[in-house]
């Protein structure tokens, strides 16, 4: 491709950037995004089983209205349960609202309430080198909290206008991500189209080609740094825009191309290392590969070494490296942010979080206490003060710790009995399906196991909502 060939294609996919910005909503508009459906979808197939066990006793018309429950009035019920954002507060709608609020509580929540914001990720289909996800967000303050998914236009206006307006420490790394770089897929084609990427059926694995790249570069460009011209830096720039936003969309390949290309122009950029160690641990989480996500570990190591004085991307590696298990590495980080930047908060709770994973009770009193002085915000002291004042009581009242390890463990036993439960009570109902066809009596057999099972997942589900919840501190 030719210079003028390529800088138009750059300009253009500059000008689709732009426009994609000029498209978001202003600061005064309204955006509602549906809640998790998850939980309807419960009480539907709970229904549906109950309807199926009155039909064969005989009671059609029970088994009727209970099948005009499960579904048409569930799923309405659904669909009106959304989370709404006035510009000023999340508030939520519908009938779980509705009985909140006649037991004299609202679920609301104003931006500077919020304390945390987590996302998380859930994969629906792969194929070619494409992931679909659908993303699940978390906003809780001290004492509301509230929950919703993503689908369709709702949800990009939603990340567009709310969160550029929560500080960078009470946003996850996914949810920096889908602030930073979320964007529809017409835009995104336009952009590939004007930079010549190719599709991903087209692209093959070369995860360690890329590292080794990274390596020759870097060391060509110690020889010869200085040289990249104010087109090439813009060039890798926009690169490395567009491997960010392929990453959130799911689309893995192609965003391996476009690291691949960025990292020829700026091999020794810290923060691009530590986006392709995130979207390393993307492909190892969708291909179930354990040497992705060793060669993400070693991305994020080689990160921290060349992040230099960009406190940002040590925070956030420094995060990814606790939940690798990597906290050596990640103290270090942590400590050479807090160098740099003696008020940040993230650094300090990083700090905590390490601690935690090593068991050193009045360390994590100590980060936390820490982290409450230097918080620039009420919601962010509150937050840490609280978490300071857990784990402060817990190291002063044995009978306290007793009974908040029993809570966890009852909790981990509880989960993993709920998974078992769910599983036979899917195998129960296919014996009971089988059962019809050539043994009524096996039949029977299916459906009462699938009945107790389906009683048991539900008693515990209950119970499990219940161990959520630490321990209040009761005043000695």
């Amino acid at each position: 491709m030719s210079d003028n060939a390529e800088r138009s294609g750059f300009k253009a996919f500059t000008d689709s950037i732009s426009s994609a910005e000029l498209s978001k909503p202003g600061a005064s508009s309204s955006v509602s995004v549906r809640v998790s459906p998850g939980s309807y979808l419960a009480v539907s197939f709970i229904l549906t089983f109950a309807a199926i066990i009155v039909s064969r006793n005989e009671f059609s018309s029970l088994a009727l209205l209970l099948l005009i429950v499960a579904w048409p009035v569930t799923l309405s019920l659904a669909f009106f349960d959304r989370v709404v954002f006035d510009g000023r507060k999340l508030s939520r709608t519908g009938i779980v609202a509705l009985v909140s609020r006649l037991r004299g509580r609202r679920l609301e929540l104003s931006v500077d309430q919020i304390e945390r914001v987590e996302m998380s990720a859930v994969r629906t289909l792969r194929s070619a080198g494409r992931v679909r996800y659908r993303y699940r967000c978390e906003m809780s303050s001290e004492s509301v909290t509230l929950v919703f998914a993503s689908g369709g236009q709702g949800f990009r206006r939603m990340v567009r206008l709310l969160f550029p307006l929560i500080g960078d420490e009470k946003l996850d790394a996914r949810s920096c991500d889908l602030r930073d770089y979320l964007t529809d897929q017409k835009s995104l084609n336009s952009a590939l189209e004007a930079v010549h990427l190719a599709p991903s059926s087209v692209l093959e694995e070369s995860e360690e080609s890329v590292l080794q790249g990274v390596k020759s570069n870097s060391k060509r460009t110690d020889t010869d740094s200085g040289q990249l011209s104010e087109r090439d830096a813009e060039r890798g720039r926009l690169l490395r825009l567009l491997a960010n936003q392929l990453r959130v969309m799911g689309r893995l390949r192609e965003s391996s191309e476009a690291f691949r290309r960025a990292f020829l122009l700026l091999p020794r950029e810290g923060g691009l290392l530590y986006e392709y160690s995130r979207l390393l641990r993307s492909r190892a989480s969708a291909a179930g590969d354990a040497r992705l996500l060793s060669r993400s570990r070693a991305a994020l190591r080689l990160a921290i070494k060349r992040a230099g004085d960009n406190a940002s991307v040590l925070e956030r590696a420094g995060e990814s490296l606790v939940e690798a298990g990597d906290a050596r590495i990640a103290e270090e980080a942590f400590r050479r942010v807090l160098t740099l930047n003696p008020r940040s908060f993230r650094a300090a709770t990083g700090l905590a979080e390490v601690a935690l994973r090593r068991g050193q009770l009045a360390h994590i009193i100590h980060h936390f206490r820490n982290a409450q002085t230097i918080a620039t915000d009420k919601a962010s002291r509150r937050f840490a003060a609280r978490e300071a004042e857990y784990y402060a009581r817990l190291c002063e009242d044995d009978e306290y710790m007793l009974a908040e390890m029993k809570r966890i463990k009852w909790l981990h036993h509880l989960n993993g009995a709920r998974r078992t439960l769910v599983r036979t009570t899917f195998a129960a109902l296919l014996l009971a399906v089988a059962g019809s066809f050539f043994d009524e009596a096996l039949a029977s057999v299916g459906w009462s196991i699938a009945s107790g099972a389906l009683a048991a997942w539900m008693m515990t589900a209950a119970a499990i909502k219940l161990l959520l919840q630490r321990r209040k501190i009761r005043e000695s």
